[in-house]
């Protein structure tokens, strides 16, 4: 295995392996010392690293230990054209994983939905590259603000819920996030398909939760962001 990536985002890091052009493993942490062990395991010639989780300061500190890897910013040339605004403020998660989906789709408009901390739609054109998207509050963060905000109401874990109607409490909170967000994701889809005849991605810890139940053909790629990485890398590094 000759080349690695670390995807550090709000809730997880994935460390990802690669030898040539094939991914042999990717495992999922929650330290930057159980990264450490996992890189040092290997014997990787270059790398490259992806943060939005974590500061700054605690990573440029541990950059040196592992062989001071390309550190993915907003200023790194990448393989697609970038149409955002503000790239300084696009979530790097969401550019990388754009880069993903035109390595996989190269000559189809692709719709990104990744359910995570956050619900991202992203739209990447064969020509236009990265056009932009659509951001709103992931489950959790929906029933957590649910748990917050009100005197009364429990703090519930996701679960599948397939009824419309609650009869107790939990189970119209259950109703509300699971099915109000199914509602909206299919509401967004159909909006998207109006301007764009898109191949549909999936990613996302969280899209376990709806894959089955969204009818519209879809590609679910749970290594997107780090399928980006490495052609990211491989872009910069020749």
């Amino acid at each position: 295995m000759d080349t690695f990536g670390v995807d550090i985002g709000n809730t997880q890091i994935k460390v990802a392996f690669w030898r040539e052009d094939s991914l042999q493993a990717v495992h999922r942490v929650r330290t930057l010392d159980e990264a450490s062990a996992l890189i040092h395991a290997q014997s990787c010639t270059r790398g490259i690293v992806s943060n939005v989780g974590m500061e700054e300061e605690r990573l440029q500190q541990i950059l040196p230990d592992w062989g001071n890897p390309l550190v993915f910013s907003s200023t790194t040339p990448i393989p697609i054209a970038n149409q955002y605004r503000s790239p300084q403020t696009l979530g790097l998660d969401r550019l990388a994983a754009a880069v993903g989906a035109h390595v996989l789709f190269p000559q189809e408009p692709v719709l990104i939905i990744d359910i995570g901390t956050a619900i991202k739609m992203d739209i990447v054109l064969p020509d236009e590259g990265f056009v932009g998207g659509y951001i709103s509050p992931g489950i959790r963060i929906r029933f957590q603000s649910l748990h917050s905000f009100t005197n009364r109401l429990p703090l519930l874990e996701p679960e599948p819920f397939d009824s419309l109607i609650g009869q107790t409490t939990q189970e119209c909170l259950l109703a509300g996030v699971m099915q109000g967000t199914l509602a909206e994701i299919e509401g967004m889809i159909q909006k998207f398909q109006v301007e764009y005849p898109f191949r549909l991605v999936f990613s996302g810890g969280d899209a376990h939760f709806f894959e089955s139940q969204i009818k519209t053909t879809k590609f679910t790629e749970p290594n997107l962001v780090l399928i980006g990485l490495h052609r990211i890398l491989q872009h910069n590094v020749h």
